[in-house]
């Protein structure tokens, strides 16, 4: 009983602390929490049963019934711990496959507990008390450790194990109790109600959230490292390689022309779910490959906003960015990173939903199977070839490569994105099938595209050209909305901070909080607003390059700090951005007019605000823990 009862209430505890503590959040939050206690409330009651049975194996019965509880107790561990570290899911298929390890860790833990317990005078007390203290380590110590998330050597691991010897004391210090005075144990499984009348009385005396004028939910999909090319069917080595996100554009709008204001993860994604632009919120400005510093605080404000406007809000992510260390985690109920492949994710976003479906959520899906290493499961795109230089990133990378390495690695990298489609038409299948769909806005989209050679370069992050800046983008509105736009294309350019203006505007929120979006809901009601947002890229992954493009169809310029690399491209005749229209040096009189559109694009009010003269940041002494430096250097982020 105490097992349960300490579930219980963490779950509750960890809920108000969050800032769910509001009445709208009251029946989520209660539900919850006895379906996290039901399962060790169950082997209790089977244990007791199996007592009164079989009276004589008493000691055998309890031994299985905290093995059993360890059990849960480790699967507790793997939703909560297992991705901070990625030390178990690197070796593993992926988090689903981790937590089964896991959890006969924990049942082997729950035996040695009941052995100990068994010299207390009440050994069955004591168990319930030792594992009572054991998940509460499992439970609330994963997110007390994500306050604590760094990527200094030594600073997660000092918390983790500050955690762990603050609760092996509680559970000794009990457990030595116990042995004097057995009574006082038996009070404690009447936590439960207790702490449930006062989260009642902590919901009542909240006060509502600003609830939203609008009650539909909303599904952000991110495909990590997805080209706007591949995804039209335009890309060479796989023209169509995204059949099923065709398909789903067909219940909703496509645009073709949406940018990205950085060629890589962190910023990109910042700006997405913030609406500022990294000029303004500075995430991944940087002195080193591995000090990228957080930037302001208050462009981490989604999750928060949807949260105080009545929305339960939920992100399940892969990246190693995209976490709590740069504020990812800041206002959802569930941040869950995962490890695995897109059907890891998926698994765990449908869940979610299909538990979750009566209440207005927020989910942030993230997919990261288009990103380097390119190793996509049999059966999807062409099958591989021999390539020695494709199978390393050293090689891939660094080494010569022939015109036949360079294709058969974007043969992979289709093949990749062939997967992840599957899986998103998976994703839209078992969403309308189940409802949700009829009223939940679905958008899937990308943080940044891949580069190959097209300009010399390789993956991303390191130039600002279309391939790595163009981006898809889909919005398909509720399906039970018979008003809204079906299988409509524009053409016109749009940026990725318009997402989080777009979404502020579904839930009916003050949309001035993404500072440099604007909603595209005027363009889904048919109210056609078609002005071209103006897009400025930057934040060039390397602390001594500070260019920064300013992209306005048919133009696009790039400059640099030193004005010696500067660059302007004519998109309507030349896509490919082959064919600067700029001297190196400063625009001499046979192209004035070249020149005059260069600096009146540069003189545009977004551009006039940019740092392009920043000095790099001053150089700190950083060491990652192991294994994000393992995992960064592995997906390409750093040398």
């Amino acid at each position: 009983m105490t097992c349960a009862a300490v579930v219980f209430c963490c779950v509750i505890a960890l809920a108000c602390a969050g800032g769910f503590g509001a009445p709208a959040f009251a029946a989520v939050v209660a539900s919850d929490a006895f379906r996290a206690a039901l399962p060790f409330l169950g082997i209790l009651i089977a244990a007791r049963f199996a007592s009164i049975r079989r009276p004589g194996s008493i000691r055998t019965i309890d031994r299985v019934h905290a093995a059993l509880q360890g059990l849960l107790a480790g699967m507790a561990y793997g939703w909560w711990w297992v991705e901070p570290h990625a030390l178990l899911t690197s070796s593993s298929p992926g988090s689903l496959v981790a937590m089964g390890y896991l959890a006969v860790a924990g049942g082997l833990v729950g035996l040695v507990m009941a052995i100990v317990a068994e010299r207390a005078r009440d050994p069955r007390i004591a168990r319930e008390i030792m594992l009572g203290a054991f998940v509460l380590f499992l439970l609330g110590g994963g997110r007390i450790y994500r306050a604590y998330d760094h990527i200094e050597a030594g600073a997660r691991l000092a918390a983790a194990l500050a955690i762990f010897a603050s609760t092996l004391a509680l559970a000794l210090a009990s457990w030595l109790a116990l042995r004097r005075r057995p009574r006082v144990a038996a009070a404690i499984p009447a936590l439960a109600p207790a702490v449930a009348g006062l989260a009642l009385l902590w919901f009542a005396s909240s006060g509502a959230p600003a609830v939203a004028t609008s009650r539909d939910s909303v599904l952000l999909v991110v495909v990590d490292t997805l080209r706007a090319d591949i995804a039209d069917g335009r890309f060479a080595a796989d023209p169509g390689a995204m059949p099923e996100l065709e398909r789903i554009a067909g219940s909703g709008v496509r645009f073709t022309q949406a940018v990205s204001p950085a060629p890589w993860t962190l910023p990109a994604t910042v700006s997405l779910l913030s609406g500022w632009n990294p000029h303004r919120h500075l995430f991944g400005v940087s002195a080193s490959n591995w000090d990228e510093l957080p930037g302001d605080p208050r462009a981490v404000y989604m999750a928060g906003a949807l949260r105080d406007g009545g929305y339960l809000t939920s992100a399940f992510v892969r990246n190693p960015y995209l976490r709590p260390y740069f504020g990812f985690d800041r206002g959802f109920y569930q941040f869950r990173p995962y490890h695995g492949r897109a059907v890891d994710g998926i698994a765990l976003a449908l869940d979610w939903l299909h538990d979750h479906a009566d209440s207005p959520s927020f989910t942030l899906l993230h997919l990261m199977d288009p990103h380097w290493p390119y190793e996509a499961p049999e059966g999807f795109g062409a099958p591989r070839q021999p390539c020695p230089d494709c199978d390393t990133l050293f090689g891939a990378q660094y080494w010569p490569t022939t015109a036949a390495d360079r294709a058969e690695l974007q043969r992979r990298y289709a093949a990749e994105v062939r997967y992840t489609d599957a899986m998103l038409g998976r994703l839209f299948d078992t969403l309308s099938a189940g409802g949700i769909l009829d009223h939940s806005w679905l958008i899937v989209t990308a943080d940044h595209g891949e580069e190959f050679w097209e300009h010399g370069g390789f993956l991303h992050g390191h130039s600002l050209y279309d391939e790595l800046l163009r981006v898809p983008l889909v919005i398909v509105p509720p399906l039970a909305d018979r008003s809204a736009h079906r299988h409509v294309r524009f053409d016109m350019q749009v940026r990725l901070e318009d997402v989080a203006a777009t979404i502020l505007d579904i839930a009916g929120l003050d949309t001035s909080l993404a500072v440099d979006g604007k909603s595209l809901m005027r363009i889904l009601r048919g109210e056609m607003d078609i002005t071209p947002r103006v897009e400025v890229s930057g934040l060039v992954k390397s602390p001594k390059d500070l260019r920064w493009s300013v992209r306005m169809p048919p133009w696009k310029a790039v400059v640099s700090p030193d004005l010696k690399d500067n660059r302007l491209f004519d998109l309507a005749h030349d896509p490919g951005e082959q064919h600067s229209l700029l001297f190196p040096q400063v625009p001499g009189p046979r192209d004035r007019a070249n020149g005059e559109k260069f600096f009146e694009l540069q003189r545009m009010p977004l551009w006039m605000h940019l740092p392009v003269h920043r000095k790099p940041a001053p150089a700190r002494s950083i060491a990652p823990e192991a294994d994000t430096r393992r995992q960064l250097r592995s997906l390409g982020y750093a040398n």
